[in-house]
């Protein structure tokens, strides 16, 4: 175990953890589908579709691998518990670590240093990402977050600036398609094509 002997995890603990991996999962794919109604807004053809909804049901699955498991569970329990000043133990930090570069290495949807483009399905799958986030925290808007934060943290892993700008630009409007913002039409002129 990560976190001390003195902590100890209860059942409680454990089905927290699942449900809210679960929860987070079905809000990316009733997401997901939302943006499929949008199908000819995003030029989606009937394949697109289908291929999109299949990553959906393998969204976020490697947070139950071994590599992951532990550290996720442990790392959500100490969210949910945390108080104010309290710091993270070193071992569930180097773990989470090491869980979150193999979530990055084998989940799609992350532009990472694994992974230096991402297809227009992909960049989908990350505006849904986003926006189950921001419900789940109760953040006003995922457009927000990514302009914010995402964007910064992740534009020296792309391959190239245009490339970096086409994920940008097809991940805000699959975030503005679902938070019902007004969409500039000229950028749909500028998204990714697969």
């Amino acid at each position: 175990m990560f976190l001390s002997e003195a902590v100890e995890i209860k059942e409680n603990d454990i089905d927290f953890y699942f449900l809210r991996t679960l929860n987070h999962i079905q809000w990316v794919q009733q997401l997901g589908l939302r943006l499929i109604r949008e199908r000819e807004t995003l030029k989606l053809k009937e394949e697109d579709c289908r291929l999109f909804f299949l990553n959906l049901l393998k969204h976020d699955k490697s947070k139950f691998n071994e590599v992951q498991y532990l550290p996720y569970k442990e790392f959500t329990w100490f969210l949910k518990n945390q108080k104010e000043g309290d710091e993270m133990p070193i071992e569930l930090k180097e773990a989470f670590e090491k869980a979150k570069d193999d979530h990055f290495k084998n989940e799609n949807h992350h532009l990472t240093m694994f992974k230096n483009d991402l297809s227009k399905l992909e960049c989908l799958e990350m505006a849904c990402d986003f926006k189950a986030m921001s419900i789940e925290f109760k953040q006003d808007s995922a457009l927000d977050f990514f302009e914010n934060n995402w964007k910064e943290d992740n534009k020296k892993f792309a391959k190239d600036e245009e490339t970096f700008k086409l994920i940008c630009n097809t991940v805000e409007i699959a975030i503005c398609l679902l938070e019902a913002k007004a969409i500039n039409r000229a950028m749909l002129t500028y998204m990714k094509e697969d």
